[in-house]
C-alpha cells in the first residue's frame, strides 16, 4: 500500500504553500488564474470557477539530460524568466484589483 502526503498552507490571501511527500511549491493568485513556482518548475492555470474548465502550462518542467543540454544550448532560459516575470507581475496587478 502507498501513502500520499499533500498539505497546503494559506500564508495570505493570494499565497500559499504546497507541501508534499517530494516536492514544494508556492502558488500566487485567486480561483481563476494563478501561477505555481516550485521544484518541479512553475505552472500558469487559468480557469472559469464554477464551470469545470481550465488550463494549464508547465515551463522549465524537469526533462531528460539531453533535452536539458540541448535548451541551455539553444539559450532559451532568459525567455523563460522574462514569462514568468511578466506574468508574476499580470498577477500582482490581479490581486491588487
Amino acid at each position: 500500500m502507498a501513502f500520499r502526503f499533500y498539505r497546503r498552507f494559506r500564508i495570505a490571501p493570494g499565497i500559499r504553500i504546497n507541501l508534499a511527500k517530494r516536492s514544494s511549491s508556492v502558488t500566487f493568485g485567486r480561483r481563476g488564474l494563478h501561477l505555481t513556482l516550485g521544484s518541479r518548475g512553475a505552472r500558469v492555470g487559468a480557469g472559469l470557477p464554477g464551470s469545470g474548465l481550465s488550463a494549464y502550462h508547465t515551463f522549465n518542467a524537469t526533462r531528460s539530460h539531453a533535452a536539458t543540454a540541448s535548451t541551455a544550448r539553444s539559450g532559451s532560459g532568459a525567455g523563460l524568466w522574462l514569462l514568468l516575470i511578466v506574468l508574476l507581475l499580470v498577477l500582482i496587478a490581479y490581486l491588487s484589483r
